[in-house]
């Protein structure tokens, strides 16, 4: 039996498992092995093989073979960790699930982030990992550090419910609400935060937004 497996898995796919341990020793498997493999999972896979194209050491035999009188499972239950599995797992380990040694978190719920998922994301991130970044919030406000959403809405010219898609073509600032100037050259592609044409404007107008009237302002410098 030297060279087996153990795999853990949550399927039947045990190959796509955790391997956990490889007997790699010179030397013949002993005839009571103790293997600590703390992770959760449905099925244990014992694995042995002989590949025709593989070079093993000469303890090897020329075929694999399984000769197991008995598999005990031991563990904690989901939750808990321990010596006696005494202990609760971090409130914000995934799943309720941690390693039943030390209690560390094998993955967190969302927003938190450390070895016992008791640290919240910094300003700016947020989901799992905390590798996601956040949109673009009104009056620069972080984002919820778990979901990503904007307290009080988004920033002018961003809509969304992570308020990161840019408004629509032909609107700009809060909300999204407002209509780009008819007078732009293309009135379809002002700037979606400020409003101001992103073209000329046409004949007649002028400013940022393309508002001012030229025959106005003539006016009103002849006046003065």
């Amino acid at each position: 039996m030297a060279g087996f497996k153990i795999f853990v898995s949550d399927t039947k796919d045990w190959w796509g498992g955790h391997n956990c341990f490889h007997h790699s020793d010179l030397t013949a498997p002993s005839s009571v092995m103790d293997v600590t493999c703390p992770v959760h999972g449905r099925y244990v896979t014992f694995y042995n093989e002989r590949n025709a194209t593989d070079v093993y050491p000469l303890i090897y035999s020329k075929f694999a073979y399984i000769q197991l009188c008995e598999l005990e499972v031991l563990g904690c239950s989901v939750g808990i960790y321990g010596k006696d599995c005494e202990k609760k797992c971090p409130q914000n380990c995934k799943q309720g699930r941690c390693n039943i040694e030390d209690g560390h978190c094998f993955d967190c719920e969302d927003g938190f982030t450390g070895q016992r998922c008791d640290a919240e994301c910094v300003k700016g991130k947020f989901g799992k990992a905390c590798s996601n970044e956040c949109g673009n919030c009104l009056n620069e406000v972080a984002c919820n550090f778990i979901n990503g959403a904007c307290a009080e809405g988004c920033a002018p010219g961003w809509k969304g419910y992570y308020c990161n898609e840019t408004c629509s073509a032909g609107f700009y600032g809060l909300r999204c609400n407002t209509t780009c100037s008819s007078h732009c050259t293309d009135p379809s592609s002002c700037d979606h935060v400020t409003g101001s044409c992103k073209a000329d404007c046409q004949d007649g107008w002028q400013g940022d937004n393309c508002y001012i009237s030229k025959s106005r302002s003539t006016d009103k410098s002849n006046n003065n």
